[in-house]
Parts: C-alpha cells; sequence; structure tokens
C-alpha cells in the first residue's frame, strides 16, 4: 500500500489523481491512500473512487483526520453467546459497531457521512451467527443460513439469488457469495440498490457481509468486500464476567480439514 500527502494550495484534482495512478503502476502496488491539507475536487474525487483501474484510490482531508470520531474505528471485534470474530475495514473505509439482530457492525467509504453513504448506496455490515451444535438453536452451516435467508428475502420481495460457491475470493474457509438487485423505492422514483453477501464458514460460527451499492460502484465495491472477508479471524470468546479474553481459532484464508465442513 502507498500513502501519499499532498500539502498544497487548492484542491486535489484529476490530473494528480492521475499521476498516482500511474505511481502505483510503477511501483507495483494496487492500493493508495492521498492526504490532503486542501480537500479535493468532485472531478478528482469521481476519478479516485469511479476509476476502472484495478486499484484502490482514496482520498482523505487533514481536517477529517483531525475529527475522526471517538465511535469509528479501522476494525472490531463483534461477537454473539461464545462465538466471536476479528474484522479489520478494508482500505478507505472506516468501521463502526451497531448491534442488532441483522447486524453487529457497520462500514462506509471514509469521509462520508452516514447519511451520504446512505444515499450513495455505499455501505455495508456484518454479522457473526452460532452454529447448531448438539440440537443448539442456529444454522448448520452456510447452506442452511443462506436457504433460511433465501425464504424470508422470496416472501419479501418475490426474489431468488444468484449464487456463487466458486471461492471467487480465494478463501481457505468454505464460502459462498450471494446477490440480489432489490427494487427500493425513494421520493417516489426506484434507485438501484445492488446486493452482494459473502458467508463464510468456521468451525463455531456462519460469519456474513453484505454489500450495499450500485452499478457506478460495484467493481470497486466488490472488491473492498473481497478485502474484509479475506481478514477475518474466528474465535472463542469469554464473557467479561470471566475476563473477557478472545481466544483466536481460523483465520478466513487458511485451509482447514474438510471435516470441520460436515453438516
Amino acid at each position: 500500500m502507498m500513502i501519499d500527502c499532498k500539502h498544497y494550495g487548492k484542491k486535489i484534482g484529476v490530473k494528480v489523481v492521475e499521476e498516482l495512478v500511474g505511481m502505483m503502476s510503477d511501483v507495483g502496488v494496487d492500493k493508495c491512500l492521498i492526504v490532503t491539507n486542501e480537500g479535493f475536487t468532485k472531478p478528482g474525487y469521481n476519478r479516485a473512487v469511479q476509476s476502472p483501474d484495478e486499484v484502490e484510490l482514496d482520498v482523505v482531508g487533514m481536517d477529517l483526520i483531525d475529527e475522526w470520531p471517538e465511535t469509528e474505528h479501522l476494525g472490531f471485534l463483534i461477537h454473539r453467546n461464545d462465538c466471536g470474530a476479528l474484522v479489520s475495514a478494508p482500505v478507505g473505509w472506516t468501521a463502526y459497531q451497531s448491534v442488532s439482530n441483522d447486524s453487529l457492525g457497520m462500514m462506509r467509504p471514509i469521509g462520508l457521512t452516514l447519511a451520504e453513504a446512505g444515499d450513495l448506496r455505499r455501505w455495508m455490515y456484518v454479522n457473526l451467527i452460532p452454529r447448531s451444535v448438539g440440537g443448539s438453536p442456529g444454522p448448520a452451516g452456510i447452506s442452511e443460513m443462506i436457504e433460511m435467508q433465501a425464504a424470508d428475502y422470496n416472501r419479501r420481495y418475490d426474489l431468488s439469488p444468484q449464487l456463487d460457491d466458486t471461492n471467487p475470493f480465494d478463501l481457505g474457509v468454505k464460502n459462498m457469495v450471494r446477490y440480489y438487485e432489490i427494487p427500493k423505492i425513494f421520493g417516489g422514483k426506484e434507485v438501484e440498490n445492488l446486493q452482494y453477501s459473502i458467508f463464510l464458514e468456521f468451525i463455531n460460527s456462519v460469519f456474513y457481509a453484505v454489500l450495499i451499492t450500485k452499478d457506478v460502484f460495484k467493481e470497486r465495491d466488490y472488491r473492498s468486500l473481497g478485502e474484509l472477508a479475506r481478514n477475518v479471524v474466528s474465535g472463542h470468546r469469554v464473557p467479561p464476567e470471566f475476563g473477557n479474553v478472545f481466544t483466536p481459532l481460523e483465520h478466513s484464508c487458511e485451509a482447514k480439514s474438510t471435516s470441520a465442513y460436515s453438516e
């Protein structure tokens, strides 16, 4: 990864972004963060975040760094019952915890407020569900988890998902990608609402991350979803009253025996 700092008397424009894309190619990196004191022009920002190149380029103003919210992080530990997972935000994204039945944490691109991310249709949420063991409640694995959610989506939206079990992100654990194009109405108009989900099957839990995006961002954001998936560490969590200890058990990119996949 490359970090480039610009202390200019004007905003960063398209020319600077183009030069950095070329430099990234020259030095052989595919991720870059531009930090600037004056911000960036709209064309410069669009060239960075909508780049057709196989690179991840983001721009951050010094004012954002100076006023970074204490509630936002570059990753977090999520847990349900005694199952836990360490989750890292992809480059260019920020993470904050938001606990509900459907989500244990959310992410959005750095520099966007929650409202702006919602308007742009660019955000993610993650969840962790303990697997059924010895008759305990919960899905047996990712196949059952996806079937349970598909039934709900079919009932609510009359939609069937597109599924990909070819391991597109080259992970070491059993995984599956699901895609929906869900119609959404805002202000009386139908807007783009593409949803990509990655499901990871660990020994004691099913982890999943859901990306909400639209066509202009989907290739870039899909790569960010893959980066998130490649850096999940699953484990066992001891509750606070007994020490609040997290013991790592598996990394999403490390292969494990097929016996752990049995459902």
